[in-house]
């Protein structure tokens, strides 16, 4: 089988690393990779959800039913805050202030930062607290989202209810996981305004560069949208005859 291009610049990476260690150690007086070039690795499409299928995504939770209230919760504060699905699941209860409509979240390698949602996730939460939230099953389960038992939802088993309210939804041409919802959420962003700058910070990145797929995206729908209300296409102006 061939090794994949990411797979090909990791293997050159981590020997490019090595040999300068073992050079900086004595053990060799130069390094074979010195004039080797690590080839860049193909930028991939980002897959996201349309505004219809993320609507399409939300009709199809039950939210009479304890869990069906509890998902549609967990997807919209998700989806929202821009938090890593770790993040969300691992929500402690005393970390949330409903009326700042601000949240403390636990990112990779134990730093803390805190994420933001809106008015409408504000009340959704308030409403799962209050009436849906079961008792944890021990008092260290001081989670926001449980499962019916009062124990803490495991990423599998969230990822698996994605894919059963996209079968549900009929959600065709794209990957029904949480991933794709992220992805979407920080694209919704960019549209509506924001700024990448912010969105490192509500994302938790250490870097723009895992974010310039979504601004690049974001910029093609300037182009689209120009090219239905350019000021001068859309008027019945004469235009001067060029000569070929």
């Amino acid at each position: 089988d061939t090794l994949s291009p990411h797979t090909i610049n990791s293997y050159l990476r981590l020997g490019r690393a090595a040999c300068k260690f073992w050079v900086a150690e004595g053990l060799l007086e130069t390094s074979p990779f010195f004039k080797v070039k690590v080839p860049k690795v193909p930028k991939k499409v980002i897959p996201t959800f349309s505004e219809e299928q993320l609507t399409d995504f939300f009709d199809a939770i039950d939210t009479s039913t304890t869990e069906g209230f509890r998902n549609y919760t967990l997807f919209l504060v998700y989806l929202d805050t821009l938090a890593r699905l770790s993040e969300i699941t691992g929500l402690e209860i005393d970390n949330i202030d409903l009326k700042g409509h601000i949240a403390k979240v636990r990112g990779k390698g134990g730093k803390e930062r805190f994420v933001v949602f809106g008015v409408r996730v504000q009340k959704c939460l308030w409403k799962y607290i209050k009436q849906f939230r079961p008792e944890p099953a021990l008092p260290k389960y001081n989670l926001v989202f449980l499962t019916r038992d009062g124990y803490p939802l495991t990423k599998n088993r969230v990822e698996q209810a994605m894919k059963r309210y996209g079968r549900k939804a009929n959600i065709v041409g794209v990957r029904c996981s949480p991933h794709t919802l992220r992805h979407t959420g920080c694209l919704l962003w960019l549209r509506r305004g924001g700024d990448i700058f912010t969105l490192q910070q509500l994302t938790g990145h250490s870097s723009l560069e895992v974010l310039k797929g979504y601004l690049n995206l974001a910029q093609s729908d300037i182009v689209v949208g120009h090219q239905r209300y350019s000021p001068i296409d859309n008027l019945g102006i004469r235009m001067p005859r060029f000569k070929r």
